[in-house]
């Protein structure tokens, strides 16, 4: 019991790093927030802090999985709401890129160091992905199964359609005249990745007699 006891308490003061570490890069900003700084926010001292986290990479990447399980539950939840094949696919990149932008606004990343921050949590968003193309394949196989699409390989569509949100996403990033984020046409990003799903799903309807 005892044993268990610590766990939990090791479990909530990981929580506390995390939220401060939150707190600090959304008002500071990523690279301007040091281990030294979330030790002084809780009153704890650096040497205390690297018991529960080695680096400021490693709060980082707490703080991406926590925000990827709240993003795909929300896509799952909003999903729910659509019935058609096409509607979920449209709801699913709303709520992507909607949640793009409010991470970028939350912490007033330029887009150099997004970029930076997306190359050094690459197996996580990796995971991400994996996680969106799943949830993708099975809304194409009930498609199927409605008559809503025609039968096709849903594993390497959903992997098409992820493909294609994260190619008209870098394309904007690299291709950005802006250094902030917060700058980005996230509207157009999503109307350009909706042009390109159109024609996709133009060609896997069924040919009406």
């Amino acid at each position: 019991m005892e044993k268990q006891k610590k766990l939990t308490v090791s479990e909530q003061k990981r929580q506390q790093i995390i939220r401060a570490a939150t707190h600090l890069v959304s008002k500071f900003g990523y690279a301007k927030t040091t281990l030294d700084d979330i030790a002084r926010l809780l009153n704890m001292k650096k040497t205390s802090l690297y018991y529960y986290y080695q680096s400021k990479e490693e709060i980082l990447e707490e703080v991406v999985r926590s925000e990827a399980q709240n993003y795909l539950q929300a896509i799952k939840a909003n999903l729910s709401q659509k019935k058609a094949t096409y509607s979920k696919i449209q709801e699913y990149i709303r709520t992507k890129i909607r949640y793009l932008k409010e991470a970028i606004h939350l912490y007033d990343l330029s887009t150099k160091a997004f970029l930076e921050i997306s190359a050094s949590i690459h197996s996580i968003i990796e995971d991400i992905h994996a996680e969106e193309t799943a949830i993708l394949a099975n809304i194409i196989k009930e498609g199927i199964k409605k008559k809503e699409l025609v039968s096709c390989n849903a594993q390497k569509i959903a992997e098409s359609i992820v493909t294609i949100s994260e190619a008209v996403k870098y394309k904007e990033l690299y291709t950005a005249k802006h250094l902030y984020m917060n700058d980005m046409d996230f509207e157009k990003i999503e109307n350009d990745i909706n042009y390109i799903l159109g024609l996709l799903f133009k060609g896997l309807k069924p040919v009406e007699c």
